[in-house]
């Protein structure tokens, strides 16, 4: 493998190691190499694909649910979320969600699966920024129909340390079932 860093050097060897922070390369004399990921401009036939696992906890907000009997209500809830996916070529990320948004009457059970885009940086930076777009089914526990919805997402990524990463998202989206139709943020 070729490893092309961004100072205009080049490293060669086999990659032997790798995660989202560096590569460990390993060399024609089998001496090792570590290479952070910040360094790294290009590697040929590596397209740093990295795991994640990102749980989080937010405020929900649905405005005009439709209920069984045709009502439409407002709700605000907590929202626990579990994103877990994989991330591309340092700039795309896609991802199934599960959640939880509580409630006393109307709790919400949540799958989904959404994409990302990171822009102007990408995911090995200290600091990203990306869009998305997620699609989910809803499960309401009580006096609602289950439905589809539909919305998309901006967030903030900052490297904390080692592997960990704390981010900072906001979504919105509209339920397609119903006319009108429900939104949520």
């Amino acid at each position: 493998d070729k490893v092309k860093l961004t100072n205009g050097d080049a490293e060669t060897g086999k990659i032997i190691y790798s995660d989202s922070i560096k590569i460990l390369l390993q060399k024609i004399d089998y001496s090792e190499k570590n290479i952070p990921r910040k360094d790294i401009d290009t590697i040929s036939g590596l397209s740093y694909f990295t795991y994640f696992f990102s749980p989080s906890i937010g405020y929900a907000h649905w405005k005009g649910l439709i209920s069984q009997r045709l009502d439409t209500f407002n709700r605000d809830a907590v929202n626990f979320n579990l994103k877990f996916g994989y991330m591309r070529r340092k700039h795309f990320a896609a991802n199934l969600t599960l959640s939880y948004q509580g409630g006393n009457k109307h709790s919400i059970f949540h799958l989904g699966t959404g994409i990302r885009g990171y822009l102007f940086s990408n995911y090995v930076k200290k600091k990203s920024f990306y869009l998305g777009l997620n699609f989910g089914y809803n499960f309401p526990t009580t006096n609602m129909n289950r439905f589809f919805n539909l919305g998309w997402c901006m967030g903030y990524e900052y490297y904390v340390q080692n592997k960990y990463r704390i981010f900072f998202e906001y979504n919105k989206g509209t339920a397609l079932k119903y006319d009108p139709k429900p939104t949520y943020f």
